[in-house]
């Protein structure tokens, strides 16, 4: 009988990543023609191919290091080995073991929030970071502490009347005086 068969790595965020950099030890003996074990990565939307065995290793156990997969970052980032017995020939075998990435990603950007708006409105004002309450009630002519912000990803920010919520709460869009959507460096 045919035997196709995959081996499935754990779901990682690599979102924002500057460097996915894939490790991994590999054994490939066939037979026949036509067995294969391929290689891919998943990049949010389908699975990419990054390295294919189709002809025996020599040395049979070999150790691939930094395949570059920095260009599939994505939020459910996952890597796939499939073998494929080529319909049914009969087979040797196919093999990894010592699987690691290495993931790098951009050092976080310090912000920080200085209240000049003399409306009287806002008064007081919350900021919120992606629709969560980051800062509440930042009073009239003050700065904040710095804020560690993940840069190279985009990020919205909503500044809203002080009344608006508490410290995590969502957003409500109606409660937004202003908003900037950007990608720190």
């Amino acid at each position: 009988p045919a035997s196709n068969v995959s081996l499935l790595s754990d779901i990682y965020d690599t979102s924002g990543a500057n460097s996915i950099l894939i490790d991994y030890d590999v054994a490939f003996q066939e037979v026949g023609e036509g067995e294969t074990l391929s290689v891919e990565v998943w990049d949010g939307t389908e699975w990419q191919q990054i390295a294919l065995y189709d002809t025996n290793l020599d040395p049979d156990i070999q150790t691939e290091e930094d395949i570059d997969a920095t260009a599939f970052a994505n939020a459910d980032f996952q890597v796939r080995w499939t073998y494929d017995d080529g319909g049914g020939a009969w087979s040797w075998h196919a093999g990894v073991d010592n699987f690691c990435m290495d993931i790098s990603f951009p050092d976080p950007a310090n912000v920080q929030v200085i209240h000049n708006s003399p409306d009287p409105a806002a008064e007081f004002v919350d900021v919120y970071i992606n629709d969560v309450l980051a800062l509440d009630d930042v009073e009239f002519r003050t700065a904040t502490p710095f804020l560690e912000l993940p840069s190279g990803v985009s990020l919205s920010i909503d500044v809203a009347g002080a009344t608006s919520g508490e410290l995590g709460d969502p957003l409500n869009q109606d409660d937004s005086l202003f908003n900037l959507t950007t990608t720190l460096d």
